[in-house]
């Protein structure tokens, strides 16, 4: 093997193993005008098979995996493009993945989530310290409040009778 060969190797990224890997794989290779050209062309048969298990990949990928990455395809739908915003903000507030895949997900809440929730919300907005601290825009105070309003805005879980 010749030194350029074993740096071309040493270059190649690994495969993506999921859509998320697959949407910012293919988003790096339409930078590539070489990549595309061939595409194009269709005179490369690996480069259109590249193409096509990436698609592949996408399509049968996860949105709310793909929305979490936050590599989206290049025309994303609104859908997801808003579910990769409220990814990226609940992230920045400090959520865990767990909680931002079971928001995004439409996780069911359960009725003794919701009671719960219920009731500290109406403790917490009577408080006068915690409004305070919702009206200085301190970052907990405000994560608190969102996590009560995504519990309430959750569809609700049915209980077996």
């Amino acid at each position: 093997m010749s030194e350029g060969e074993g740096q071309q190797q040493q270059q190649q990224p690994a495969p993506p193993t999921n859509a998320a890997e697959a949407t910012a794989r293919l988003e790096r290779l339409r930078q590539n005008v070489d990549w595309s050209t061939k595409l194009l062309a269709g005179t490369d048969g690996a480069v259109t098979k590249e193409w096509r298990d990436l698609h592949t990949m996408i399509a049968a990928g996860d949105e709310v995996e793909i929305a979490m990455s936050g590599a989206l395809p290049d025309v994303p739908d609104s859908d997801l493009k808003q579910m990769a915003g409220t990814a990226e903000m609940l992230k920045s507030m400090g959520f865990t993945p767990l909680q931002i895949r079971e928001t995004l997900s439409g996780r069911e809440a359960s009725q003794a989530e919701v009671d719960m929730a219920t009731a500290w919300k109406a403790q917490n907005l009577g408080s006068k310290d915690f409004t305070d601290r919702l009206m200085r825009n301190e970052p907990d105070a405000i994560r608190q409040l969102l996590v009560a309003n995504i519990i309430l805005s959750s569809p609700l879980k049915k209980e077996n009778a």
